[in-house]
């Protein structure tokens, strides 16, 4: 558990994990060892306060490998600032996709306010 932790903390909160393979070579578990070494995963990512998803998972005659992604859950008070350059023509729907993407609601087309503590931002549509 301890080195799980240390690779989610290198891993700036998250690791991919694959099971089912072993040193250098794919040793594919058959189900029942898999869906074990599965749970197993999932209560050390709980107990760890991280969200243990499933990417892939392929089978074939000798086994099941699976790829699993380790994420420590934020906290609710933290957050995440992307910047994203949108560029397009008049009318191309710049702001419509930004506001169905951060909102899931369309955009008004008209004045977008962004607020921070620091600062108070007015974009109108015409110029993101």
């Amino acid at each position: 558990m301890q080195k799980l932790q240390y690779l989610i903390e290198m891993g700036n909160g998250e690791i991919i994990l694959e099971v089912g393979v072993g040193e250098g070579e794919e040793s594919e578990l058959i189900e029942e060892d898999y869906r074990a070494s599965v749970a197993t995963l999932e209560s050390i990512a709980t107990t760890l306060e991280a969200d243990c998803v499933v990417l892939r998972e392929r089978t074939c005659e000798c086994g099941i490998v699976g790829q699993y992604l380790i994420r420590h859950r934020a906290d609710q008070e933290d957050f995440v600032e992307i910047r994203v350059a949108v560029i397009g023509n008049v009318d191309a729907g710049k702001s419509t996709l930004l506001g169905v993407l951060t909102h899931g609601d369309l955009d008004s087309g008209i004045v977008k306010v962004h607020l921070s503590s620091k600062q108070l931002r007015v974009f109108t549509t015409n110029y993101l």
